[in-house]
C-alpha cells in the first residue's frame, strides 16, 4: 500500500481517481473473498430499472423508519419495508454479536451499527435540479448576446422564440441537461439512496476518504464477522463505501424477507414503484410552459434598438445616357441618405395563456417537442430522418388512438437508448427492439410497443 494511495485528493484529474481507483480496489478490497460486494460504477442503473427495462423510483408509500436509538438524533431514516426490516435483524443480530464478545471493541466503525442515511426523496433532488436548470438557462445563455453564447434567439420576445432557444441550446449541450425526470433518475445526480434499497451505517467517513475507510473498515478486526452478517440477512457492501449497504434483491435471505410483505421480485417493480416514463410529457411540457412564464414575470419586457434613415428621391440630375443607342440625356435620381437615427421600441413579453395551450400549443405541438427533447438528452441517437418518422408515428397515434398510446410509444423507442441493449432481455421482443432502434414503425405496430422491452439486472 502506498503513500499515493493512501493520500488521494480529489482534485486530481479524472484519470488519475480513476487509475488510483483501480489501485485502491486491487490492493485494498478483499474482492475475491467475500461474494457481497456491491460496484456502484458498475451497477449504476440497480434499483433504477425494473425488469422490463422501465425506468422507476419507489412509492413513498412503502417506506418505513429505520431503528435509531439514538435518542440525540432528530433525523429520522427511511428504507423500503422489507429493506427496513432485513436491516433490524441485521443490526440485532450484530448487537448480540457485541454483546457475547464476538464483535471485538475498537475505537473505528463496526463497533455499533447506527444509520446515519437512508432513502432520499428524488423529487426534491429534481425539484433542485429543474430550479438549477432555470437559472443557468436564464442567466447563462437568454439573458446574455448572442456574441457570447452562440445561442440563437438570445432574448426571446415570445415562446416561440424562447422555444426555439431551447431546442438550440439543447441540440449542442442536451448530454449534460436533464429535463425529462427518466434521464435525471438515471444520471450522476441521483444517488443509489433514492432507490429505497441503500442504508448508510456510522460513523460518517467522506466517501474519497480511502485511508480512513481502509482503517475502519477493511483493517478492522470485525470486518469478516461485518460481511458475513450483511450477506446472512440478504445485504451487500458498496465496495467504494463498506458503511453504505445495498439490499440484494438476488438473495435468498432478502427474497424471504420481501414475502414477509407479500413481495417478490417478479411482482416488486410493479407494486412499490412508479414508472417514471409515464409522466415524462407531462413534466416536460408543464416546465417548459413554467420556464416561460416564470422569465416573463422576472423579465416583463424587451427593448428593441431599431436603426433607420430618412432617404430623399424627390430631386433628379440630368446625366448622360449610357446607352449606345441614344444620345439622349436620360435624367438620373440623386438618392440623398440623411443622418441615421436610432429608435428604441419596449415590447411587452405576454405569458402562456390557457387559450394558448387549447388552440395553438396543443397535444400536436408538445409531441413533437417531446421526441426532441428526448433524444437532445440522449446525444441524438436519431439522425434527422427517423427522428421524423417516430415524431410522425406518434402524431397518428395520438390522432387514430389516444394521447397515452403515442407517449408509450415514445417511450419504448428511447428505452432502448436508456437502457444498454446488452443487458436486455430479446425474449417476445424483437419486433419491439427492431421498431425501437430503426423507427421503422407505423401505427398499427407503434400501438403493441407500449409494453416496452422486457429485461432484468
Amino acid at each position: 500500500m502506498t503513500k499515493k494511495l493512501l493520500n488521494r485528493r480529489t482534485s486530481k484529474g479524472t484519470k488519475q481517481i480513476f487509475d488510483l481507483r483501480k489501485l485502491y480496489l486491487s490492493e485494498i478490497v478483499p474482492t475475491s473473498k467475500y461474494n457481497n460486494f456491491f460496484d456502484s460504477s458498475i451497477a449504476r442503473f440497480y434499483g433504477k430499472v425494473d425488469l422490463e427495462a422501465n425506468i422507476v423510483y419507489p412509492s413513498e408509500k412503502f417506506l418505513v423508519t429505520l431503528p435509531n436509538p439514538n435518542k440525540k438524533a432528530a433525523q429520522t431514516y427511511y428504507a423500503l419495508n422489507f429493506v427496513a426490516k432485513a436491516f433490524s435483524d441485521f443490526r440485532e443480530y450484530y448487537i448480540k454479536g457485541i454483546n457475547t464478545g464476538v464483535v471485538k471493541q475498537t475505537p473505528d466503525a463496526l463497533e455499533t451499527i447506527e444509520p446515519i442515511k437512508g432513502w432520499q426523496s428524488m423529487h426534491q433532488l429534481y425539484a433542485s435540479n429543474i430550479d438549477a436548470l432555470y437559472s443557468v438557462l436564464i442567466n447563462s445563455y437568454l439573458q446574455r448576446p448572442r456574441s457570447a453564447t452562440g445561442l440563437e434567439n438570445s432574448y426571446p420576445k415570445d415562446f416561440d422564440h424562447f422555444m426555439k432557444s431551447i431546442n438550440h441550446l439543447l441540440k449542442s449541450r442536451g448530454g449534460a441537461i436533464k429535463l425529462s425526470r427518466s434521464s435525471f433518475i438515471l444520471s450522476t445526480q441521483c444517488p443509489i439512496s433514492t432507490t429505497g434499497l441503500a442504508i448508510e451505517i456510522g460513523p460518517s467517513i467522506g466517501y474519497t476518504n480511502d485511508k480512513k475507510k481502509t482503517q475502519s473498515f477493511y483493517q478492522n478486526a470485525n470486518f469478516d464477522f461485518y460481511m458475513a452478517a450483511l450477506c446472512k440477512f440478504g445485504f451487500m457492501a458498496d465496495v467504494d463505501y463498506p458503511g453504505r449497504i445495498v439490499a440484494d434483491l438476488g438473495s435468498p435471505a432478502m427474497q424471504n424477507y420481501m414475502e414477509e410483505f407479500g413481495l417478490t421480485i417478479d411482482d416488486l417493480f410493479e407494486t412499490c414503484y412508479y414508472k417514471a416514463g409515464e409522466y415524462d410529457y407531462d413534466l416536460i411540457r408543464i416546465y417548459l410552459s413554467q420556464f416561460y412564464n416564470s422569465y416573463v414575470t422576472d423579465y416583463p419586457t424587451i427593448s428593441i434598438v431599431k436603426k433607420s434613415g430618412a432617404i430623399s428621391s424627390n430631386k433628379y440630375s440630368i446625366q448622360p445616357s449610357d446607352f449606345r443607342t441614344s444620345n439622349q440625356p436620360i435624367p438620373i435620381p440623386v438618392l440623398k441618405t440623411t443622418c441615421e437615427k436610432s429608435t428604441r421600441e419596449v415590447i411587452q413579453r405576454q405569458k402562456l395563456s390557457e387559450y394558448d395551450k387549447e388552440t395553438k400549443y396543443t397535444d400536436s405541438y408538445w409531441l413533437t417537442t417531446y421526441v426532441q427533447m428526448l433524444n437532445y438528452e440522449l446525444k441524438n441517437p436519431l439522425e434527422h430522418h427517423n427522428l421524423s418518422k417516430v415524431v410522425k408515428n406518434s402524431q397518428d397515434l395520438k390522432k387514430n388512438v389516444d394521447i397515452e398510446s403515442a407517449k408509450s410509444y415514445i417511450d419504448g423507442v428511447f428505452k432502448m437508448f436508456r437502457y444498454p441493449a446488452s443487458i436486455v432481455s430479446h425474449k417476445s421482443t424483437s419486433n419491439v427492439q427492431q421498431s425501437a432502434t430503426t423507427t421503422e414503425t407505423t401505427t398499427s405496430t407503434a400501438t403493441t410497443t407500449s409494453g416496452g422491452s422486457s429485461g432484468g439486472y
